[in-house]
């Protein structure tokens, strides 16, 4: 009987031992797996949400730098010249010309494709014509220098050297 009990206590150790790796092969082995599985995905997600996230990020600085020029482009009106503002752009130049005590003499005036022409000559010292061109440069519109002559001549009444300068000036205009 002592045989019949020692068998009985090994058939039943050996069945929870073949219970117990049954149940290890068939249920925790593969929810280790699942598990696994489930961690790479969520890691392969959290790296989407991460890229995702750092678009979005971008995309937000994006609009905030878009705002940001779209209020500088807004201050660019104030240096545009309309061809209503002729009187004022004149009063300016003569008023560079009367700061500088260089004479100033306007050849022609003409608004051609979106640009208003301008030709000028400057006479004057020469310290005073190169101030009269610093403070054209700062007037408040966008404008390019197309021909810049400059020159010096004797004058003929008082024998003093005198500076001559020929401009061709392109303004930017708003026609709208």
């Amino acid at each position: 009987m002592r045989l019949d009990i020692e068998k009985k206590l090994i058939i039943t150790v050996g069945g929870f031992i073949l219970i117990a790796t049954v149940v290890a092969f068939t249920i925790i082995l593969p929810t280790i797996k699942q598990i696994s599985d489930i961690n790479k995905n969520t890691q392969q997600v959290r790296m989407y949400m991460e890229k995702k996230h750092e678009g979005i990020m971008g995309l937000r600085n994006e609009k905030i730098k878009a705002r940001e020029i779209k209020e500088e482009v807004f201050s660019f009106i104030n240096y545009f010249y309309y061809p209503e503002q002729e009187l004022k752009l004149i009063t300016q130049l003569e008023s560079i010309s009367t700061q500088n005590q260089v004479n100033q003499s306007i050849n022609s005036y003409e608004i051609k494709d979106g640009t208003a022409k301008l030709s000028l000559n400057i006479v004057g010292d020469y310290h005073d014509a190169l101030n009269y061109l610093a403070e054209l440069e700062n007037i408040d519109y966008f404008i390019k220098i197309n021909f810049l002559h400059l020159t010096q001549e004797q004058d003929r009444n008082s024998k003093t050297p005198v500076t001559k300068i020929s401009l061709e000036l392109s303004i930017y205009v708003n026609t709208r």
